[in-house]
Order: structure tokens, then sequence, then C-alpha cells
């Protein structure tokens, strides 16, 4: 009876010991969230946080329960008879129950999160709900073996179980959680880049027409510089999240990626307060720019990308490339190749390695391999061929495929659609 006991201590005792804390991480949403604020996900984050209340509410009852648990424990020891006995087993079964409570509304949590992190398409939101919904049926059916234990034994398997279960999906759920600290963080990354491409071609504008745009420009790459420095604490993180693949290291690997987050989130308020004072000063001389109704476009892929807008197109790699731009055009180039101006007007360059095209009302035509193309600003693209894409529009996302009939992406929006 002893060892049942024992055993029964250790279910009911450590299965909420890892239980994942609200951290600091929950409220980085909030640091920033002027720069993508959307009606739907305003929404949906106050549907988190009353989850994220009812889970601070649930471990609570769990901490209260576990107390309770340890004072019947201790009475027990003193005096083993079986009415102490079944008070222990009682407690034992309430700590358990509230331990299950605490993961279930983990998981609830998480699925509210999902619907209020920004940067997940909707396809990929199903995704995420779908499995965490299957760990709370789950989670439910083992409850129910719990509630349903009527002796020692049978509650020490149910409890037995229910960690075992938890040891299954605890890294999981802690990997979601990071890629959502992710997808949330570039998606602001992709945001400032929409806004900074609108603003680099109104610069560029500026000084076709022979104004001076030398502080524009300087304020620009500082601008840029932030953003650069956050997209690598980023990008860190996002590795990292790929490295939490056993339950030993996964809790210092994801707090290692949290702060990686946390501190490309703090590049980019100081990048977005840069473009601030850059829109201010630009808006006190007369030369509005505006900003609402920008997006951006990340894709890799093969075979031809059609674009027109206004903002900037950057070629960050293509193969056996040929780019076709309009004469408003501005373009930097890098790498061997060659340059030809042709009958319309319009500059064809091949063998380029990447470029930078800005602009207003401009038209850029890519045709290669293994592109890796980046559009903020406004606009549509058509892409045909073979690859991936992801848009981050005002208040919609999407992801997809590369399709040998085009899929068009509208900059502003987000939408996307094939044909």
């Amino acid at each position: 009876m002893n060892a049942k006991i024992g055993a029964l201590m250790v279910s009911a005792l450590m299965l909420v010991a890892i239980v994942p804390a609200v951290g600091v991480a929950s409220n980085m949403g909030t640091q920033v969230a002027t720069v993508v604020r959307a009606g739907a996900y305003e929404d949906a984050q106050e549907n988190y946080l009353l989850a994220r209340a009812a889970l601070i509410q649930v471990y609570s009852e769990w901490l209260s329960a576990s107390a309770d648990f340890l004072r019947a424990r201790v009475k027990w020891r003193g005096n083993r008879s079986d009415q102490n006995l079944a008070e222990l087993v009682q407690a034992g079964k309430t700590a358990t129950l509230k331990a299950c409570d605490s993961i279930i509304q983990y998981c609830e949590m998480l699925s509210f999160r999902v619907e209020a992190t920004r940067g997940l398409s909707d396809n990929e939101k199903t995704q995420l709900n779908d499995e965490i919904g299957s760990y709370v049926t789950e989670l439910q059916a083992k409850r129910v073996s719990v509630q349903n234990a009527e002796d020692a034994q049978q509650l020490r398997t149910a409890a037995g179980d229910l960690w075992r279960y938890w040891l299954q999906i605890r890294l999981r759920l802690k990997q979601i959680t990071a890629q959502l600290m992710v997808a949330y963080a570039n998606s602001v990354v992709q945001r400032l880049e929409a806004f900074a491409g609108r603003i680099g071609a109104r610069v560029q504008q500026l000084k076709d027409n022979g104004i001076d745009t030398t502080a524009l420009d300087n304020w620009l790459n500082d601008f840029n510089s932030k953003l650069d420095s956050a997209e690598q604490k980023i990008s860190d993180a996002e590795n990292r999240v790929s490295q939490m693949t056993d339950n030993v290291t996964f809790i210092d690997i994801f707090r290692i990626a949290t702060i990686r987050v946390i501190e490309g989130i703090s590049y980019l308020k100081d990048a977005l307060s840069r473009l601030r004072d850059i829109v201010s000063d630009m808006n006190s001389k007369g030369h509005t720019v505006t900003l609402t109704g920008s997006g951006a476009l990340i894709a890799h892929g093969s075979g031809s990308a059609n674009l027109s807008g206004t903002g900037l197109v950057w070629v960050k790699a293509i193969e056996n490339g040929t780019m076709i731009v309009s004469p408003n055009a501005n373009v930097t180039t890098n790498g061997v190749g060659t340059k030809e101006n042709l009958e319309n007007g319009y500059v064809e360059y091949q063998g380029i390695g990447s470029a930078r095209v800005t602009g207003t009302d401009i038209t850029v035509t890519l045709s290669g391999s293994n592109i890796i193309l980046y559009a903020d600003g406004t606009g549509t693209v058509t892409l045909t061929g073979t690859g991936t894409y992801r848009t981050y529009g005002e208040n919609k996302y999407a992801n997809g495929d590369w399709t040998s009939v085009g899929t068009t992406a509208n900059l502003a929006t987000g939408d996307a659609s094939t044909g």
C-alpha cells in the first residue's frame, strides 16, 4: 500500500509542477500593437486575456488543492487509519483533477492566443486549433477516468495515465507557444517593412524632383539598421524553436527564445519611433506620405513574378534570372550581369545576383530559379511556377504555393487568389 500511495503522490504533485507558466512573452503583443491594430485581432486578444485570467485562477486552485494534499499526507503518516487514507485519496483526486483542469485551461488559452496572433494565415490557425482541440479532448477523457476512480489503485492508474500523456504533449505545447511569439514578431517586422517601402518610394520621388533628402536618407538608414537587428534576434529565436526536441532541455531553449524575441521587440520599438520621426518631418515640410494600405509579401520559388505598385521590390537572390523594370524605377543591383535599355523605355537586367527596386507606380517582371523575393508597399504580385509565399496585409495574412496557372496577391489586403 505504501508504494502505491507513494506513486499517487508523485502523479498528483508533479503533474502541474511544469504546467507552462504565464510568462512575460504572453504580453509581448501589447508592446507594439499600434503597428498592426485590427478589430478582429483586438477581439481575439480580449478573449485571450480572459482565458489567461481563467488559467491563473485554475492554477491558484491547484496550488490550494496541492497544499490540502500535503496536509492530508502528513496526517496519514501520523495515523495510518482507514479514514485518514480515504481523506488522502480524496485530496489526491482533487489535486489531480485541478492539475488536469490547469492543463486543459492552458490549452484553451493557447487556442485563443492562436486566434489573436497576427502573422498566421487562416489555414495555419485551423491546423493549430485542430491539434490543440485533440489534446483537450484526450485530456477531458482522462479527467473522467480520474473522477471515476473509486480507490487508491484506480486513482493511481488514472493519474499515471494522465501524467504520461502530459509528458507526450507538453513539449509540443511549448513549441506552439514559441511559434506564436515568432509569428507575431515577424508580422510586426513585415508591417514596418511595408511602411518603409512606401516611405522609401516617396523619398525617391522627392529626390528625383531635386529635393535634398540627405536627412531622410540618414533616418531611413538608421531605421533599416534597427529593423535588421530585430530580424536577427527573431531569426535566432525561430532557429531555437526548431531545437526544442526533447523533454529535458526544451524549457531552457524556450527561455532563450523568449529572450531573443523580447530583444527583437525592443529593436522594433526603436525602429517604429524612428519611422514616426520620419513621417512627422515629411508631413511638416508638406511631403505627405500615406502609410495606410501598405502590406508585404515574401516568396521563395522558381518561375516568374510580375509586380506593379508603389514601394520596394527586393530580389534577395535569383539564379539564371532576368528582370525587366519600368523606366520610372530606381534600381540597384549586385552581382555580375548585363543591363540593356529596351525600345519601349523599359530596362532589362540579366545575370544579376540580387536587386533593390523602388519607386511610385512601377512595374517589375522577374523570371528565374531559386528566387527569394520581398515586396513592400502597395500593389499586386502575380507568381507563376513552383514555390511558396506568405503575405502580410493590414489585417489579413495568407500563405500558400505558387501554381502553374498563377497566384496573385494584393499587398495592401494580404489576400491571395489562384488563377
